[in-house]
């Protein structure tokens, strides 16, 4: 499972990420662009993280089959 933790590791090694803070919490941004951070809403699960996504890759559940991630 991603953590914040191991995804920083990665992350950290390209040259354009950057670390800042939102709402508090230490978050990694890409050119200026919100990337990821830790969840911190008190209904998030334990450990989990937020990643920011173009409307085109979102979970679509309403779509016919299972939810799936999409690829334009």
């Amino acid at each position: 499972m991603a953590t914040f933790d191991s995804v920083r590791k990665v992350l950290s090694s390209f040259e354009e990420v950057e670390e800042k803070t939102i709402h508090g919490s230490p978050a990694l941004y890409v050119r200026g662009k919100f990337v990821v951070c830790p969840a911190i809403h008190k209904s998030a699960e334990p450990k989990s993280i937020v990643v920011s996504l173009s409307t085109e890759k979102r979970f679509f559940p309403a779509e016919s089959g299972p939810a799936r991630l999409l690829h334009h």
